[in-house]
């Protein structure tokens, strides 16, 4: 080995970083046009792809997984380990969890509701649990005995048939702790329409003027507030319902944008089309919209953020990526990446020409660290269980510069031969 260069524990990251505190503004919930975010790569259960649904407070994730073996199974991501649930159930899938990590999902199998390796059916006939919330309300949809899709809340082993706005179908897709209920239901008219349920009564909340004739409900949070999409032949609108009145959201390009998830303080997550047919993932706040790929700070390489699928009360973000065209899960934490939790950073290059980089981190497993090699050439180390990683460069004479993207103090040069 020709050379090798060590940043060791101690005053460099603690002096340099300090420094930086003092520079930057500080960084709060409201202010996301100066706010950044952490990536972390969920992973999978040994295969290629990897999707996920549902986040709760303390940052819990549920979803789906491929395997080695290229099934899909069921996860509850913790604390940067990925777990397989549901083992011994296929066709069904994890939608929600709430803060006592209590999941609900279903599929082509039965609505379910699990939790530390315990199954409960809460309904015999394909369904799905959409929804749970801290009272262990569910809400869902379900298959009657006709074949019809039916919106339900189940409670205590008990379930409610929801009904219709006047037609056949209905489904929910959200509930808050105040146990109202939203979700979409055909009209008399055959089309769907965004609704709120409460206290056995189903309201219609309308479309959006200009917005189609058509809409869908898909989040509440504890203040009423309501999102979803409004649409029709010519556009996809996202919109937002309080008190009465339906307001449409921004859209990044184009005529098509869908919000999914709006937390209490009024952070509203979903996605939106761009030219050529793309759609990225996004974040509405203060009536702005923000492209999540734009405010990553740790993202490099073909990596794309394609669809925001849930938001937690710390603004902690799930979401749905794509790499060279296969799907993964990423969680997204306000802020910026903690450099002063990199305890040791190494370059060194070999009699092949082999250029290395590795970290000792106490970063969560997953969290992405991109390096660059003489300013350019992204490449992404995903760190460990343990917080280690390192990440090769092939072919590489002469004297380079590595440096951290996102902590740019941490830069070292190493000379090949």
């Amino acid at each position: 080995m020709s050379d090798v260069k060590k940043v060791p524990v101690g005053s460099v990251l603690v002096v340099v970083w300090g420094t930086m505190q003092f520079a930057l503004p500080s960084i709060a919930v409201g202010q996301t046009s100066q706010q950044s975010y952490v990536l972390v790569d969920l992973g999978t259960l040994g295969g290629d792809e990897s999707g996920a649904s549902g986040l709760n407070d303390r940052g819990v994730v549920v979803g789906w997984s491929l395997d080695a073996e290229g099934r899909l199974k069921s996860f509850l991501w913790r604390d940067g380990i990925m777990q397989k649930i549901l083992p011994e159930y296929s066709g069904v899938f994890p939608m929600d969890v709430n803060n006592s990590d209590q999941v609900v999902g279903g599929g082509t199998g039965p609505a379910f509701i699990w939790e530390d390796g315990n199954v409960i059916e809460i309904y015999d006939a394909p369904s799905r649990g959409t929804a749970v919330n801290e009272t262990v309300q569910v809400a869902g949809l379900a298959d009657d005995p006709q074949g019809r899709h039916f919106a339900f809340l189940w409670e205590e082993g008990n379930i409610q048939n929801l009904g219709t706005l006047g037609g056949e179908h209905s489904a929910a897709w959200d509930i808050n702790d105040l146990g109202q209920v939203v979700g979409q239901a055909d009209n008399r008219k055959d089309r769907f329409r965004a609704f709120i349920w409460e206290d056995g009564r189903m309201m219609d909340l309308g479309t959006l003027p200009r917005g189609g004739h058509s809409s869908r409900a898909y989040g509440i949070n504890n203040r009423t507030q309501i999102v979803g999409m409004s649409y029709g032949r010519q556009s996809t609108r996202a919109f937002v319902w309080e008190d009465g009145l339906m307001r449409g959201l921004r859209s990044l390009e184009g005529h098509l944008s869908v919000a999914q998830r709006i937390n209490d303080n009024g952070q509203i997550v979903g996605y939106s089309g761009l030219r050529g047919g793309k759609r990225h993932a996004v974040l509405w706040e203060d009536d702005v919209i923000f492209d999540l790929n734009d405010v990553v700070v740790n993202k490099c390489g073909k990596t794309e953020i394609v669809d925001a699928k849930d938001i937690n009360e710390s603004g902690q973000i799930v979401a749905l990526g794509e790499i060279d065209g296969l799907d993964r899960a990423y969680l997204l934490t306000p802020g910026p990446l903690a450099c002063d939790d990199i305890d040791e950073f190494d370059v060194s290059c070999n009699e092949r020409m082999r250029l290395k980089a590795k970290v000792k981190t106490r970063l969560i497993g997953g969290t992405i660290l991109p390096f660059t090699e003489n300013g350019s050439d992204c490449r992404q180390i995903i760190v460990n269980k343990r917080g280690n990683g390192k990440v090769v460069w092939r072919d590489r004479g002469g004297l380079h510069e590595v440096c951290l993207v996102s902590c740019p103090h941490l830069c070292l040069e190493v000379e090949c031969p």
